[in-house]
């Protein structure tokens, strides 16, 4: 039996450099604003929306954020920075996709947006991290980052079967498989893209 699957407690990625400690910073403090937005944008809906089970869906995510979001802050606290560099917004177009988003209209496009676009950008944003980091020096991150992609998978296919049922209700599209993802979107949460 090889012994070395079995040295670091099964860790993988233990000799890549990883990220410095600025750079695994200030993605987990974008995180931790994309997760703080989402509670917020999800709590501003779940009183308009009539149906049950998106209440109940919409109030499980939004629990789901605040538990990732309390996450990221604690452990960007833990990487010794100040707790006032939360408090901003760590991009203007982070900003302006969730002010836009809290006037989509309809529960089912804003529940597609949400569940279709801004999550799973969220947690490509999340697995670039992973990717990105030492597993044994940062696994603290590593841990955190790993939960909210299995968060996820529910959400999308409920969200998917609700868009589906109630398909005499206009989703503008956001509920086809073509947009599942938002092509760009990604790039709001690994920071600006290089001109």
């Amino acid at each position: 039996m090889d012994d070395k699957a079995y040295r670091y407690a099964g860790l993988q990625r233990v000799f890549t450099p990883g990220l410095s400690v600025a750079e695994a910073v200030e993605r987990l403090r974008r995180c931790a604003y994309v997760e703080q937005r989402l509670m917020r944008l999800l709590a501003s809906r779940i009183v308009s929306i009539p149906q049950r089970d998106i209440k109940i869906l919409l109030a499980r995510l939004q629990y789901e954020d605040a538990v990732h979001a309390d996450g990221c802050r604690a452990r960007v606290g833990e990487m010794r920075t100040n707790k006032s560099k939360l408090e901003g917004t760590p991009d203007a177009a982070l900003e302006i996709l969730f002010d836009e988003a809290e006037y989509l209209p309809g529960a089912y496009p804003f529940l597609a947006a949400v569940t279709h676009v801004l999550k799973p950008a969220l947690c490509a944003a999340y697995n670039a991290y992973l990717e990105a980091t030492n597993d044994l020096a940062d696994y603290a991150s590593v841990r955190l980052g790993s939960t909210p992609t299995g968060c996820l998978r529910t959400a999308v296919s409920y969200s998917s079967y609700a868009c589906s049922r109630y398909d005499h209700i206009p989703c503008m599209g956001l509920c086809s498989p073509a947009t599942g993802g938002g092509a760009g979107t990604s790039r709001l949460y690994d920071g600006p893209a290089s001109e």
